[in-house]
């Protein structure tokens, strides 16, 4: 019997990309590309070379951003959109390490102009959970853009 990790999570993202000229494509480049590239099964060896998020024996976390301020349609709007974060990692138990990852990508968000955050975001919350396969508790990871507090739910025996 494998061992699995699950993970769920969301990032909200503020920021003004349309004051700077990046488009939505380039605003969703660069966001992914703050939370790490990812794999799964069926990606090339490269893909897999590449990926630069907690992994699992059949893929990684996965991560997709979806734009849901505009400022030109909707009204204006400091948000910019969510990153939804899962992964259900086989032969991955090091939630540690996951949460470690996490928190590594909020700190990119909060350091503006860096060359990881050239264009300003910043995270108004962000929340993960983490739950090994067969463990007594669940961890959870919430972040408000000042904090980041980590916490183990222990879990009812079944």
């Amino acid at each position: 019997m494998s061992q699995w990790t699950y993970v769920a999570g969301t990032i909200r993202v503020d920021g003004f990309p349309d004051l700077l000229g990046l488009s939505h494509d380039e605003e969703k480049e660069q966001i992914e590309k703050m939370v790490g590239s990812t794999c799964d099964y069926d990606s090339p060896p490269e893909q897999w070379d590449a990926c630069n998020v907690p992994c699992g024996s059949e893929g990684s976390i996965q991560r997709r951003f979806m734009l849901t301020g505009y400022d030109k349609g909707i009204g204006h709007s400091i948000s910019r959109g969510v990153v939804s974060i899962w992964g259900d990692l086989r032969r991955y138990e090091n939630e540690r390490e996951i949460v470690e990852w996490f928190k590594a990508v909020i700190k990119k968000f909060e350091a503006l102009d860096s060359s990881d955050n050239k264009y300003g975001f910043s995270i108004r919350d962000a929340m993960l959970s983490v739950e090994v396969e067969g463990r007594q508790h669940k961890t959870f990871c919430i972040a408000d853009g000042k904090d980041i507090v980590t916490k183990r739910i222990k879990r009812k025996q079944e």
